[in-house]
């Protein structure tokens, strides 16, 4: 799996816990403890992780916020039945998936978990779809739309000049008015004069 760069100190004690069923690791804090006095084996299994993980052949089941864990990537190892963990290329955890104590039972449960995720994932790759091409349609629609706002904007605009110069029109005529208005009284005030 080549988005892990790490392995995070929790997810190599679960590993161990989990998978490897390592009976002389119960706690965290045991697993702490022994981290503590042996760096140079805790790098070893965490080396050793690498190595496992790199040759599975894990399925991405999708980006979920897991219990009260932040968000994070999901994979899963079908034939193992693990589940990983990944935040920002951290290995956070693993689940090895055994449900009851009987392995048919476990393979029966898996099996029908698998079913449902199959159902679900297909649903949502086809309302990935539908939504991607309702996009596609919306899209084509808007631009239709923008291009008819821009050409009443065009027209509005060239309404509103005409309405200006008729509004300027009749307001030359009353200055034309006004001036000859003026012109009159002046000679009436001429006449007066005389």
């Amino acid at each position: 799996m080549n988005d892990i760069n790490n392995i995070t100190k929790h997810a190599a004690f679960r590993y161990m816990q989990r998978v490897k069923k390592d009976n002389e690791i119960l706690t965290e804090a045991q697993f702490n403890n022994f981290v503590k006095l042996n760096p140079e084996k805790f790098e070893e299994i965490k080396k050793m992780m690498f190595e496992e993980i790199d040759q599975l052949k894990l399925d991405f089941l999708g980006e979920y916020k897991i219990r009260n864990n932040e968000k994070s990537n999901v994979h899963l190892d079908q034939e193992k039945r693990i589940i990983y963990i990944v935040k920002d290329k951290n290995l956070v955890t693993c689940y090895k998936l055994n449900f009851v104590n009987c392995e048919e039972s476990n393979e029966q449960i898996f099996k029908a978990f698998m079913k449902d995720i199959f159902i679900n994932k297909n649903k949502k790759n086809n309302l990935i779809t539908m939504i991607e091409q309702e996009n596609i349609k919306n899209n084509n629609s808007i631009t239709e739309i923008e291009l008819k706002l821009k050409k009443l904007k065009q027209e509005m605009n060239k309404l509103e000049e005409e309405k200006k110069e008729l509004l300027n029109s009749v307001s030359d005529k009353k200055i034309d008015l006004e001036i000859i208005d003026e012109e009159i009284k002046l000679s009436i005030q001429k006449m007066l004069n005389i």
